[in-house]
């Protein structure tokens, strides 16, 4: 796992563990964490392993609300991305969003989940910001050179108003914050996993988000809705409905 880890950073992947461990926005289980399961959606899709399926106003052809399914992500190409309704999205995993995924305790998980006692099947709900901003580098002599790099890290002090709060945190579907609240288990738990009937708004998550807006100050406009969950051995799917505000 440990070379694993180090592998992403080969790729340009960042730690996601705060060295303070005061806080643990996607929690240790992580591979780019705590050498846990499977690298995460965002990670396969910052380095060109995924492509997601991307929600924007086109997707919904004029309705207010459609049915997605997705497939296991550590067996398939599969995940959703859906940025703020009237967000000018760029395109890239470089922006702010919300992605989720269908997690089972097998693929890449099959033996860490185990240690977590992840023995369920769930969707999994991401808040990405990995906006980009202009930095200047400086060279042993002395020379200087404009580079983009991600503005926002997972340590405890990326806790900024102005800036946004994590790069990638992820939301528990009980809606209470132990990942990053100061009284942090680290764990993730079955129970953190979003089941079949389960809501999420992002006004009924405010231990998440800055006044029930995303980091840009926008609402998110969009409730999700977990319609199924099948765990079918073979072919594991969710069908997730995304319904306008």
């Amino acid at each position: 796992s440990a070379i694993n880890h180090e592998y992403g950073h080969t790729l340009g992947l960042v730690d996601y563990y705060d060295q303070s461990n005061l806080v643990s926005p996607i929690s240790s289980y992580d591979m780019q964490s705590g050498n846990y399961g499977d690298w995460n959606v965002y990670s396969k899709y910052s380095v060109g392993w995924l492509n997601p399926i991307i929600v924007d106003e086109k997707s919904f052809n004029g309705k207010d609300s459609i049915d997605i399914k997705i497939e296991a992500s550590s067996l398939k190409d599969s995940a959703l991305l859906i940025p703020s309704l009237n967000y000018n999205y760029n395109g890239t995993p470089f922006d702010e969003y919300i992605m989720i995924d269908l997690f089972t305790p097998d693929g890449l998980h099959k033996y860490d989940a185990k240690d977590y006692h992840l023995t369920d099947t769930g969707v999994r709900i991401y808040h990405i910001n990995s906006l980009y901003e202009k930095r200047t580098l400086t060279n042993e002599d002395g020379t200087t050179v404009d580079i983009g790099t991600i503005r926002n890290s997972n340590t405890s002090s990326a806790i900024s108003k102005q800036y946004g709060r994590f790069l990638i945190e992820i939301i528990q579907s009980k809606g209470i914050n132990t990942l990053t609240s100061g009284n942090s288990s680290f764990i993730y738990s079955n129970d953190d996993l979003f089941k079949q009937g389960d809501v999420f708004d992002v006004s009924n998550y405010q231990e998440f988000f800055y006044n029930g807006l995303m980091d840009n100050s926008m609402d998110f406009g969009y409730t999700i809705t977990i319609e199924e969950i099948n765990t079918d051995s073979i072919e594991p799917h969710a069908v997730i409905k995304i319904s306008k505000k």
